[in-house]
């Protein structure tokens, strides 16, 4: 399969503000994300579901009520998803406080958030060599560099402009995520494993670098240190349905645990939780396929590239080219 269009096929843009997980959509690890604050949260982008966050929905909706600070309030609108309205605020802000350094990014940010790439790009271009503020503006560039990219070499500029950003921060997480995902996705699994570990000791064993880890890992065959890093999620969320897939990846294809894989799959298939029918799909076609019951020709799941990882699977089976 083509590196390119890997990565324009699976790349799903997050956007953020400050280090828990709750997920609402199939995002396998996958997605770039933008960086509000040294401390603040992980949002997927047009979502009020945060990928990171240390507070539930109802605690930012309070903290919009009790917070003093302007800028501080708009920043939690991104944290609730709230894109548009953070823009239009933030934007009034700037008016009455002109060039402020925090305020522009949050504007970028926003912009980010609802996928506005280049003109979220200008803004943090502004502040790009700004001491304190250079490694969200940096890592909300490459962001942009990555949504816009045709060819190899401006993925390139993307992974540079990432490394650059998370070299510039000890506490820069955005952009080590997005590395990550960038190699994952172009098949330097190798690149993959060490950017996610690194980034995992930077946010705390957060979710998605520890999901990460766990994927890169499965794809070297190192599937121990998968299984590790997937149970070490499932441990904190028993219902966390990307983990659950891909541990079941590791016991059904890495350690011919048919039975092990089952039990995992069946987790997934009867979870309630919502945002997930495709891989619930995928699990119950996997499930079908350990029994050795034969697939329907008109099932369209047991197309692997609907639900599921290809790649990864088609790594795992050897058919990847």
């Amino acid at each position: 399969m083509n590196r390119i269009k890997i990565i324009t096929k699976i790349f799903v843009l997050f956007t953020s503000i400050s280090a828990c997980s709750t997920q609402n959509k199939e995002q396998l690890g996958g997605g770039l994300f933008n960086s509000v604050d040294d401390n603040i949260v992980i949002i997927k982008a047009g979502s009020q579901y945060s990928t990171i966050s240390p507070y539930s929905r109802q605690k930012w909706l309070d903290i919009q009520k009790s917070e003093k600070n302007e800028l501080k309030k708009i920043q939690g609108l991104l944290a609730l998803g709230k894109s548009l309205e953070a823009e239009r605020k933030v934007r009034k802000y700037l008016a009455a406080n002109p060039n402020q350094p925090e305020a522009i990014l949050t504007l970028a940010s926003s912009l980010a958030q609802s996928r506005q790439y280049d003109l979220a790009a200008y803004y943090a271009s502004i502040i790009e060599n700004h001491p304190k503020l250079s490694s969200h503006a940096l890592n909300i560039i490459g962001l942009s560099r990555v949504a816009n990219a045709r060819s190899v070499r401006e993925y390139k500029l993307a992974e540079q402009t990432f490394v650059k950003a998370i070299n510039s921060n000890k506490k820069e997480i955005a952009a080590g995520l997005n590395l990550g995902q960038l190699y994952l996705e172009i098949g330097n699994s190798n690149a993959a494993v060490s950017t996610f570990r690194t980034t995992s000791i930077r946010c705390a064993k957060c979710q998605p670098a520890l999901l990460g880890y766990g994927i890169s890992s499965l794809r070297l065959s190192k599937f121990k240190n998968a299984e590790d890093a997937l149970k070490d999620i499932i441990d904190r969320d028993t219902d966390d349905i990307p983990a659950l897939y891909y541990l079941a990846l590791v016991y059904q294809f890495g350690l011919k645990n048919n039975k092990k894989a089952e039990t995992t799959l069946a987790k997934i298939a009867d979870s309630d939780r919502p945002g997930y029918t495709d891989l619930r799909q995928r699990a119950q076609a996997l499930m079908r396929k350990i029994k050795g019951e034969k697939q329907s020709t008109d099932d369209k799941f047991a197309n692997k590239e609907i639900g599921g990882d290809a790649r990864t699977e088609e790594v795992l089976t050897g058919e990847s080219k």
